[in-house]
């Protein structure tokens, strides 16, 4: 995607469809191995930098908390997403049609089992 058509689509505070493939082709790539020691939040949330994305809370500021569970039975989150350039005083304004989906289960072994995608 060029740069001019990618600033248009973030003014609009969307991504289209081919950047959400471009993101879960990354992420999918990123989470091949499938499990993991602990759940790998900060090379996803690498992923999301390198596109110009932020995870966000809920005051639409960069996330930062921990995840709990996933002992027993699976744990779905999702975490919305901010364009990265255009954030103000820590704030940065919500992509409406993008979301990161992220999953995870914690194996009798200790490993977790990890699935994210763009939704």
């Amino acid at each position: 995607m060029k740069f001019r058509e990618y600033l248009i689509e973030a003014t609009k505070h969307s991504i289209n469809i081919r950047m959400k493939k471009r993101l879960n082709t990354a992420i999918t790539k990123l989470l091949k191995p499938t499990y993991f020691k602990k759940i790998p939040l900060q090379p996803i949330f690498d992923v999301l930098d390198e596109y110009n994305l932020v995870p966000l809370q809920e005051d639409n500021r960069y996330w930062d908390g921990m995840l709990i569970g996933g002992v027993k039975s699976t744990v779905h989150t999702s975490f919305k997403l901010g364009v990265k350039s255009f954030g103000e005083n820590g704030v940065y304004p919500v992509i409406k049609n993008a979301e990161l989906i992220l999953s995870y289960y914690q194996m009798s072994s200790g490993k977790y089992e990890i699935i994210a995608y763009i939704g």
